[in-house]
């Protein structure tokens, strides 16, 4: 449950960066690079602060964007 909430965390920082304009202001970033602002705080649903940073654990951290109007997205969530 705990890599659930870790997930949804990130996925949150992630939409929060793209509906803020992050995605437009950003260079494509080459494979190996370090991700962008990865100490910057935000609420998360719970209300709790978290960075990318926080997020991340000892496996990395994997964040998912997608569009709850996609039918495979609509099927997928309820894995």
């Amino acid at each position: 449950m705990k890599t659930f909430k870790n997930i949804v965390s990130g996925l949150l920082v992630a939409i929060l960066f793209t509906s803020l304009g992050f995605s437009q202001q950003m260079k494509e970033l080459e494979i190996g690079s370090k991700a962008p602002m990865v100490d910057k705080k935000m609420k998360n649903v719970s209300g709790n602060e978290i960075s990318l940073q926080d997020a991340a654990k000892e496996n990395g951290l994997v964040v998912i964007f997608s569009c709850n109007t996609c039918p495979w997205v609509e099927r997928w969530e309820d894995r």
